[in-house]
């Protein structure tokens, strides 16, 4: 079987979670070989994350060496992938959910394929020169509430809970981004 035939299962399983179908569960595994097959994912969107970064850095019009780009972007691509993962089981052991971090991975990971496919239009439209600006906030809060979803069906908490771990997974994102500009910068 192919990757992407593999992958197809669990894509579907996030798309339907995505119209906010919690049946969309079944169709994870929740194994340890899923769990780490599930990071095919940002494999999936590694194309839509090198149009996200060269859209940003052609708008900025800041002159830095491309190897510099590519090196720091490549580097906070992968750290983004994983800082998530690691820090989640200290939270879930603080809310007594920790029998449920596979099937949260496993799921989140999915996810942000079609999350990413949610947000390639506002890319290229940003890539046509065209203002995104209403359209991608709009897109912007649909994704975290998507992913606020994920977390509670899968954690099977409170939406106010979901929203405290999304609101760390942005602060880590945010963390990651202001580390990689001042990386490439180099101030």
């Amino acid at each position: 079987m192919s990757l992407l035939a593999a992958a197809s299962r669990p894509l579907y399983g996030a798309f339907r979670l995505a119209r906010l179908d919690p049946g969309g569960l079944a169709y994870f595994d929740i194994t340890p070989a899923s769990f780490w097959f599930s990071f095919f994912a940002a494999v999936l969107t590694f194309p839509v994350y090198i149009l996200i970064v060269a859209t940003a850095w052609i708008d900025a019009g800041i002159d830095v060496m491309v190897w510099r780009v590519v090196i720091v972007e490549f580097i906070s691509y992968v750290i983004a992938w994983t800082a998530f993962p690691v820090i989640l089981p200290l939270v879930l052991r603080l809310i007594d959910r920790q029998q449920h971090y596979i099937r949260a991975v496993v799921a989140y990971n999915w996810a942000s394929v079609i999350q990413n496919l949610v947000y390639l239009p506002v890319v290229l439209f940003g890539l046509l020169g065209a203002d995104s600006g209403p359209i991608g906030l709009i897109v912007l809060l649909a994704i975290l509430l998507y992913s606020g979803y994920v977390i509670k069906v899968t954690l099977d908490i409170r939406p106010s809970i979901a929203w405290a771990i999304i609101m760390l997974d942005v602060l880590i994102s945010l963390v990651l981004n202001a580390w990689s500009d001042k990386l490439i910068i180099g101030s």
